[in-house]
């Protein structure tokens, strides 16, 4: 219910372009997100972040825990 309020009213992080640009630029060598991809799939932007993870770094480990709910090559 609250992440559904957050993406109808665009409050907090998940639904805000400007934040998941200072969450992506702010990282000075590494950036780890811990999240439920369930919750951040939801959002069409963080959901292209997600499924390039998963696609180009799950070779190398940069994908862990649990697989993405969706396929992931899919077109958003």
């Amino acid at each position: 219910d609250y992440v559904e309020f957050d993406l109808r009213h665009t409050l907090g992080f998940v639904a805000n372009p400007h934040r998941f640009n200072v969450a992506m630029t702010r990282a000075k060598s590494v950036l780890i997100i811990v999240s439920d991809p369930d919750v951040l799939g939801l959002d069409p932007l963080w959901r292209r972040f997600l499924n390039h993870i998963y696609i180009f770094f799950f070779l190398f480990c940069g994908w862990r825990g649990f697989r993405t709910p969706w396929n992931p090559t899919e077109d958003i």
